[in-house]
């Protein structure tokens, strides 16, 4: 799924670089080879959710890739959010009783979801 939402807000990219996020982004917890993530490519490619364009590795997701991004992200994203709404409501708490706790970084990351939101209407 990860594959498919690097690819969704980028457009194309190189697997060197999607392998390069997706480590950024599960901040190294996902340990996969090089080999192992290119066979997943590969499968991904074969099932038709995202397409190898020219000759240098570079993909973008397709429309059958979108459309079982939206179904299946469903579930886990709800799950995410539950869990964000948890995390962030533990430091509110925390910031209640500790007014400096909370780091530039995760201000900055929440201003970002807060921004994200909006645009999605959730106000």
């Amino acid at each position: 799924m990860l594959i498919l939402a690097i690819l969704i807000n980028e457009g194309r990219a190189y697997r060197s670089s999607l392998y390069k996020k997706v480590a950024q982004l599960t901040h190294m917890l996902w340990r996969y080879s090089l080999r192992s993530f290119y066979s997943v490519l590969n499968e991904m490619n074969d099932e038709g959710l995202i397409k190898r364009v020219g000759e240098n590795y570079e993909y973008e997701v397709t429309t059958k890739g979108v459309g079982y991004f939206i179904t299946c992200s469903k579930v886990q994203v709800g799950k995410m959010i539950d869990i964000l709404i948890t995390m962030l409501n533990a430091y509110s708490n925390i910031a209640s009783k500790h007014p400096g706790v909370i780091s530039e970084d995760i201000r900055r990351k929440v201003k970002e979801f807060k921004v994200m939101m909006q645009k999605l209407d959730f106000k």
